[in-house]
């Protein structure tokens, strides 16, 4: 589960992350003036294909999704998401709707038994993301 994330105002070159603003509705709002990100978070797996993601939301440098990125082949599985053997990442993009996304961060943990325990994982200063919070949920 894609949680929420704190954003870096600037991408890595420090432009600002939509700088002809969003027209088309599908990711930012229909204010071309507005220079805030448009993130969502996908699930990645197999390589670089999108397995799942949240809902685009409009000029937000802290988004707060609380959806579910579960592929619909089904959900990866402990050992899937303890291990890199089947590659997997979450990524989070501005997605302006305009020029396609651009990628803000990407993270490929291996996780720990002790990441199941307490459910919650977050990563810490990753590209343009200051914090990235994912949540695990665990199905018999």
């Amino acid at each position: 589960m894609c949680v929420g994330a704190t954003l870096a105002t600037t991408d890595s070159n420090f432009q600002s992350w939509d700088q002809y603003g969003s027209t088309n509705g599908k990711g930012g709002s229909q204010n071309t003036s507005s220079y805030l990100p448009d993130p969502v978070c996908q699930l990645r797996a197999g390589g670089d294909s999108v397995v799942a993601a949240t809902a685009i939301l409009a000029d937000t440098t802290t988004p707060m999704w609380n959806e579910a990125v579960t592929p619909s082949s089904g959900p990866l599985s402990a050992a899937q998401l303890m291990s890199q053997s089947t590659p997997w990442a979450i990524s989070v993009d501005d997605d302006d709707g305009r020029d396609g996304a651009a990628p803000m961060c990407r993270v490929t943990p291996q996780l720990a038994m002790t990441d199941f325990a307490s459910t919650d994982v977050t990563f810490k200063n990753v590209q343009s993301c200051t914090s990235l919070n994912i949540h695990l949920v665990c199905n018999k």
